[in-house]
């Protein structure tokens, strides 16, 4: 539970800034209040994913060089750490095609699932957390999952579909990461002083 709190309290300490940011590119770049809400919701999910999987902040950022690189050994012993990885991608998956047509394609969503997940896995080599080759198979059939529960759901909903372009999603990945490795611990610092 403490966990959940303290991912929770990291994930809306960097809203605090990138939320203000998001709306000043609505300004900007993106030109449409529709299409910064559905960025600002993916932008927090990022987040999420971010603090759950205890990617490196520039406060406790040390190399550990821990690697697991065969695959679905141990699995079977951690069957809920697999499943949970498994519905961390799934809004990956989801929204990829969701926000941006150039996602409308399994290829396109997979390749960029896996860098996402390669990249949270190449970070974490400068954590305590170990990187492992069943994450990176649990995160991609999450994604795959993701893929199809948007292709379900847009047979319906096709004018749901939000018109982005695939370099406003690299601009908000890359504000979380920023935002996430160097800011969030910040105010994360500040936020526990004033409450504990």
């Amino acid at each position: 539970m403490q966990r959940i709190i303290i991912t929770a309290m990291e994930a809306f300490a960097g809203a605090i800034i990138y939320l203000p940011v998001l709306f000043w590119l609505n300004l900007v770049v993106f030109h449409g209040a529709k299409k910064t809400v559905a960025y600002s919701v993916f932008a927090f999910y990022l987040a999420s994913v971010y603090a759950i999987t205890g990617i490196p902040t520039v406060c406790d950022c040390e190399f550990d060089g821990f690697v697991y690189l065969v695959p679905f050994v141990g699995m079977a012993y951690d069957m809920l750490n697999s499943l949970l990885n498994v519905v961390l991608f799934v809004p990956l998956g989801f929204f990829l095609p969701f926000l941006c047509d150039r996602f409308g394609k399994l290829k396109s969503t997979l390749l960029c699932g896996f860098s996402a997940t390669f990249f949270v896995e190449a970070l974490q080599l400068f954590t305590y957390r170990k990187t492992d080759i069943n994450d990176i198979i649990t995160n991609m059939l999450g994604t795959f999952i993701g893929f199809l529960i948007f292709k379900l759901i847009s047979r319906k909903y096709h004018d749901a579909r939000i018109q982005g372009k695939g370099h406003e999603l690299l601009i908000i990945s890359a504000l979380i990461f920023v935002v996430m490795f160097f800011v969030q611990p910040l105010v994360v610092g500040v936020a526990k002083e004033i409450i504990w």
